[in-house]
């Protein structure tokens, strides 16, 4: 992150758009927090499509898995979620996306509709069947198109697998307020996040702070005659100075 922040990557490095890069930089550096709030803040914001939030509440003993290898009992495919997340009661898978579209194959039988969402709930079947609390993040940019994504998966989906979906976007503002609540070292990690995130224009528009602007306007009032009238009309126009 801090290597990015000073310009040391080239501009059209892939390195850039790498996904994989966003989410460790991110999530690699919310572990080093003293406490969860902010990771359960960011994640409560996700919604399922009844419009639902997640609701988070990951103790701080929480594990985080980047990349765990998960061979499936029943062929002989190796998934490989970006993210899992488990404590004592719950467990989270989170996909990532930043710039690539979401693994689909299109099949003419809707019923062997399959997605990397949908490969990855196989992991919480044969892993984590123990687990009382089961879900999956899809995690893109806001302006992704996920309605039809998650009206396909939604139906071949378990019903003890709660899918919900977030956009990178909400972690800026939220650093924003939570910058503010903490002490120096996480204050300074806090901010080199928000550099990260506006550097990569992953942010909300929050509007332009006018105190730091002076304007001062002058107002001059031009005259136009008209002379088959009586009476003068007046035109107004002020000038930026």
């Amino acid at each position: 992150m801090i290597y990015e922040l000073h310009g040391k990557i080239p501009k059209n490095s892939s390195f850039i758009y790498s996904e994989d890069v966003l989410t460790s930089t991110i999530f690699g550096n919310l572990r080093y927090f003293k406490s969860n709030i902010l990771l359960n803040n960011f994640l409560s914001k996700a919604k399922n499509l009844d419009s639902e939030n997640f609701s988070a509440s990951f103790s701080d003993n929480l594990k985080i898995n980047f990349w765990k290898k998960y061979p499936s009992n029943k062929n002989s495919q190796i998934n490989e979620p970006d993210l899992v997340l488990e404590d004592n009661n719950e467990v989270l898978i989170i996909e990532c996306k930043y710039h690539s579209p979401l693994d689909e194959k299109f099949i003419d039988n809707e019923q062997q509709y399959m997605n990397q969402l949908l490969r990855y709930s196989s992991i919480l079947d044969e892993y984590y069947n123990g687990k009382k609390i089961k879900n999956i993040i899809f995690l893109t940019l806001k302006d992704y198109n996920i309605s039809e994504v998650f009206e396909r998966t939604q139906k071949q989906l378990s019903k003890d697998i709660g899918l919900y979906w977030l956009h990178w976007e909400e972690l800026f503002s939220l650093l924003k307020q939570f910058i503010n609540e903490v002490e120096l070292g996480e204050k300074k990690l806090a901010q080199d996040l928000i550099d990260f995130l506006s550097l990569r224009q992953i942010k909300y528009f929050t509007g332009i702070n006018l105190s730091t602007y002076n304007f001062t306007w002058k107002y001059k009032k031009n005259k136009k005659f008209i002379f088959s009238s009586k009476f003068e009309k007046k035109t107004w126009r002020y000038i930026h100075e």
